[in-house]
């Protein structure tokens, strides 16, 4: 069946576009952004000039790169963390005794952050490791989940082919379970991490010790150092957040490229 092609192919369910046509989804999602803004955001927020004309203010006087520093210092050691335990915790899923015990550690998503951090507090030898720990506890959970979805995803026919062919246990959970996923659980670590960004402000907030841009963000909001302060730095979380995604994303798709090509086959 021939594909629709050009002002067909854009608007159809599932259509493929090619050529020139490819580039005008983007330039229809700028008109949307700009109209958008031109109606609503100037109600609301300061101008796109006023935002960034407040970020020689905030690097030089609110030491916004102190802050970033701070920031990435968390993000980086939570993150890594998260990830040793998630991968540890979904991979044990291939033990049935684990299971259930997973199961309650996936359901521990739904348990508010804001009455449970005094624990970590707590628990915690500083206030810096607690950071680290409330962190970990709003991460692990949603991206344990995504990854045993991965893992348990395998269709029992291939195990049982492996099986067949004399794969050990061991050797069916390394190269069906592990290695052969390995490119889809990286990439659902990869989006587990903008939940990360959507908790990292809210942490800084609830453990102040060691800046970060939460601290900052709330600062600007008390001290009424203005709005286009305020969204200038929001506008810099969004940029960073955005960065790290697509760096994340080419580095996973060097890493795993036949991945990559798998999910394109299947889309076609």
């Amino acid at each position: 069946m021939k594909e629709k092609s050009g002002f067909n192919g854009l608007i159809s369910l599932n259509g493929q576009v090619n050529g020139p046509w490819r580039w005008i989804p983007y330039a229809f999602t700028v008109a949307m952004v700009a109209l958008f803004w031109m109606m609503i955001m100037p109600r609301v927020i300061p101008s796109l000039w006023e935002i960034i004309g407040a970020f020689p203010e905030l690097i030089k006087q609110q030491q916004l790169f102190a802050h970033w520093a701070s920031t990435f210092k968390l993000t980086a050691i939570a993150i890594f963390c998260s990830v040793v335990a998630s991968l540890l915790i979904s991979f044990s899923t291939v033990i049935p005794l684990m299971r259930p015990l997973v199961e309650l550690i996936t359901k521990m998503r739904f348990l508010s952050l804001v009455g449970i951090s005094i624990v970590f507090v707590m628990l915690a030898s500083d206030l810096s490791t607690a950071r680290i720990y409330l962190l970990m506890f709003g991460i692990v959970p949603y991206m344990t989940t995504s990854i045993v979805s991965v893992v348990m995803s395998v269709e029992k026919v291939r195990l049982d082919s492996a099986k067949t062919l004399g794969l050990s246990p061991m050797q069916q959970v390394w190269h069906i379970q592990i290695r052969e996923k390995a490119g889809d659980i990286a990439d659902v670590i990869r989006q587990n991490l903008a939940m990360a960004f959507m908790m990292l402000t809210f942490v800084e907030l609830r453990v102040r010790e060691g800046g970060g841009v939460g601290v900052l963000l709330e600062d600007l909001h008390k001290n009424g150092h203005g709005y286009d302060k305020i969204f200038a730095l929001q506008l810099s979380i969004l940029i960073v957040g955005i960065l790290i995604d697509a760096v994340s994303y080419y580095l996973i798709r060097l890493a795993f490229p036949f991945a990559f090509v798998r999910k394109e086959g299947e889309k076609r």
